[in-house]
């Protein structure tokens, strides 16, 4: 067969009951990725379609990426740590996925009249500040909205959490000094690299300035870590979303941004800072004496 993702084959039954249970187009699309994904095709196994389905929704069906193949992809995210290849090594093993289909099968034995008690439809296990992103930016199909609802969908719980309280770090500030703030965070993965953007604008700020600031940081960062795909949000003092932007124009070489990213300041965010030289036995036990 070749070398890439293994096909993804399913009964149209399957299908017919997997378009019925999910809520969002993104999750199909997250979905589609974890079933052909080399890892998780590699590493699970099961009789039945449903039950891999089920595990999705509940939040498994999952394997880490590794570290050192992700780092090699794009070399500008941070290097791989020890943690990370550990975790990666432990759980990329075979597991067989037993029976979840319960719930799904009770739901549709109830809609269809041969189950007498009202079952609740099974739900996709994701935070609710990420599950409010992804259904804004799928109201109206803002551009981006299936590919980075996908990549939204596909964080864990708690990245997902610390997401949302980052972002109402910066709106707070705003509040409390009155001054823009901004949070960049990268998320890179087999899928693909995704940096998140956020600005907070101050109250009497002009909306058409802030998104252009917004959009030049976007565009020189992008360019800078040299991720495929980039999303920014522009969030009032009460933190509602003003604005959004996506990009994903292929990166490459171009001095003209290289320039523009040292005038404004961007750091190598990839790069580790570097530790002051350890001191010897002697000197922690002089500087303890004092």
């Amino acid at each position: 067969m070749g070398h890439g993702p293994l096909p993804w084959i399913a009964s149209l039954h399957d299908l017919e009951v997997i378009s019925r249970v999910v809520d969002r187009p993104a999750e199909f699309l997250l979905y589609l990725r974890r079933r052909t994904n080399s890892g998780v095709a590699k590493h699970y196994r099961g009789s039945d379609e449903l039950d891999l389905f089920m595990l999705f929704m509940d939040g498994g069906l999952f394997v880490e990426d590794d570290p050192d193949e992700i780092h090699h992809r794009y070399p500008r995210t941070p290097p791989p740590t020890r943690t990370a290849r550990t975790r990666f090594e432990r759980e990329a093993r075979p597991t067989f996925v037993g029976t979840h289909t319960d719930p799904v099968d009770a739901w549709m034995y109830w809609i269809e009249g041969s189950n007498p008690d009202e079952t609740e439809k099974p739900v996709f296990n994701v935070d609710p500040s990420a599950a409010a992103l992804v259904d804004f930016l799928a109201a109206g199909k803002k551009p981006g909205w299936l590919r980075v609802g996908a990549d939204l969908l596909a964080l864990s719980g708690p990245t997902q959490r610390k997401l949302a309280a980052n972002v109402e770090r910066i709106v707070q500030r705003t509040e409390q000094d009155l001054n823009p703030h901004t949070l960049t965070q990268g998320f890179a993965s087999t899928h693909g690299y995704l940096t998140f953007f956020a600005r907070t604008m101050p109250p009497a700020a002009d909306r058409d300035v802030e998104a252009s600031l917004l959009y030049t940081y976007m565009l020189t960062k992008k360019h800078q870590v040299g991720s495929d795909r980039s999303f920014g949000l522009l969030l009032n003092p009460r933190g509602r979303i003003e604005a959004t932007m996506y990009m994903n124009h292929p990166s490459g070489d171009d001095e003209a941004l290289d320039e523009l990213g040292r005038a404004i300041g961007l750091k190598r965010t990839w790069k580790k800072p570097k530790r002051p030289p350890a001191l010897s036995k002697k000197k922690r036990k002089r500087r303890r004496r004092r």
